[in-house]
């Protein structure tokens, strides 16, 4: 009674893969103008994001000591809990915006970052992270930029690259159980590789967003043509996203649809995003 079942979900698969790369072939061919996601001012990251990062810096570019000890020119512990914490992420007290709004809920995170005491610990951090079913630690191959500045990669939306992404969007949708933090992890805002450190591939719209962003780096894709972004759904839901720069605009990779859409016509309001080139920094989006 199972191969029925297996044939179904294969043929789901690639049908969601075929309407992904539909979608995206759209955006390569539409005369649309040159539409990249907008930059603000600098705001606090969102909550438990720099808790991801101490407990995995090199989803972060951001490097951690050696296991076993440090050496003579490695970060020690607290010079990674300071660059986590830089002056760029510090609120900006100002007239308030919706994305202020936001940012003052999220403040709280940067105090717990330096305070061992409300650092979730993981087990697993004394060793190698599991390896996830979709890792390829050689990438068949990369996918230059055409250009590159202070504020990150875009790349060329070719062919390829379209292939590449509707296949990690639409692979990663389908790996992961939508659950809460509480029911996958036991607590609120915990940021965290389900796929790739467990226990369970089990999450919400932040573990999606982190999942492809690692896997689109594993295949090749700059890490510093990706970045993370938190919207609200016209449901007034917040939400988190993948943004993707290419030449055609920013494109979004989004666990609510296997669409490829650029950033304007995904419905969202956009509160904050990563800037590419310096994932620790988030600034006001949109």
């Amino acid at each position: 009674m199972r191969a029925p079942r297996f044939e179904y979900r294969r043929t789901t698969l690639a049908a969601s893969l075929l309407l992904a790369l539909v979608a995206l072939s759209a955006c390569a061919t539409a005369p649309a103008p040159f539409d990249p996601l907008p930059m603000g001012r600098s705001v606090s990251a969102p909550t438990g994001f720099l808790q991801f990062c101490r407990r995995r810096p090199d989803q972060c570019q951001v490097s951690a000591p050696a296991a076993g000890g440090q050496s003579e020119g490695e970060p020690s512990t607290q010079d990674i809990a300071g660059r986590l914490q830089p002056a760029s992420l510090v609120f900006q007290r100002a007239a308030p915006t919706t994305a202020d709004l936001f940012a003052q809920q999220l403040q709280a995170d940067h105090r717990a970052l330096l305070d061992p005491r409300l650092i979730l610990v993981d087990d697993r951090a004394a060793g190698a992270p599991a390896p996830s079913p979709f890792d390829n630690q050689t990438p068949a191959k990369t996918y230059a930029p055409i250009t590159r500045d202070a504020s990150g990669a875009r790349l060329r939306l070719s062919a390829d690259l379209q292939g590449e992404i509707a296949r990690v969007d639409v692979e990663i949708n389908r790996a992961i159980t939508p659950r809460t933090d509480l029911e996958a992890f036991g607590v609120d805002n915990y940021w965290a590789l389900p796929l790739t450190d467990g226990p369970r591939a089990e999450g919400n719209c932040k573990h999606y967003a982190l999942e492809k962003r690692r896997q689109l780096v594993a295949d090749g894709v700059p890490a510093d043509a990706l970045s993370l972004a938190i919207v609200t759904t016209p449901a007034n839901e917040v939400h988190a996203v993948l943004v993707i720069s290419t030449d055609q605009g920013d494109l979004v990779l989004d666990n609510l649809t296997d669409a490829i859409r650029p950033w304007r016509q995904t419905g969202y309001h956009w509160l904050v995003r990563q800037t590419p080139a310096a994932p620790l920094r988030w600034v006001e989006a949109g």
